[in-house]
């Protein structure tokens, strides 16, 4: 009998260990407050290293979700820019996560997706996707039109096709319009 209940346990915590995130979570069923943290550590990073001020001009940027006060601006991706070369108008959705399951990494869930496909015209929307290592300091970093993977899954093999190498940072206007043209 106690093998049973040990059983059932474990098969619990199993199944709630490894299931899969909301895109407001850090897999591993973490507090909000900490996946919130990971995020805006994450979305700093973005901004600082990837498009930082000297390259694109900040619109907007999302702030913090907080259930008491619902703001409807956080329905907008983390970010828009301007690049400050082109003039170019564009959204940007930072997303972190510390690994991939089966060679695959859910990166946002349905409701995210359609909203993000929706934005998606006439502005473009990339996805900046850390894996691994650190919010402040990914192991690999991927940037994506969300038109070019339009799932909530996506492969490891089509996301090495947007791996951005972090040495050449920050991404420059050239490059990051030359995503749209990658398959």
């Amino acid at each position: 009998m106690l093998f049973i209940i040990l059983l059932i346990i474990l098969f619990y915590l199993l199944w709630d260990f490894g299931r899969k995130s909301s895109g407001n979570e850090i897999e591993f069923g973490s507090s909000s407050q900490y996946a919130s943290e990971i995020g805006r550590g994450f979305e700093d990073y973005v901004r600082v290293r990837v498009f930082p001020k000297k390259d694109y001009i900040l619109i907007h940027r999302t702030g913090d979700y907080r259930a008491d006060d619902y703001d409807v601006s956080l329905q907008k991706p983390d970010f828009e820019f301007t690049s400050r070369n082109s003039h170019k108008n564009f959204f940007i959705e930072a997303k972190f996560r510390s690994n991939a399951f089966g060679g695959m990494v859910n990166w946002c869930n349905e409701s995210q997706l359609k909203r993000y496909l929706h934005l998606n015209n006439p502005k473009v929307v990339f996805i900046v996707l850390g894996l691994g290592g650190l919010p402040s300091d990914p192991t690999r970093l991927f940037i994506f039109p969300v038109r070019k993977i339009p799932f909530t899954d996506a492969f490891l093999s089509k996301l090495a096709l947007f791996e951005i190498d972090q040495k050449s940072l920050p991404i420059s206007d050239k490059d990051l319009w030359a995503l749209l043209k990658r398959n």
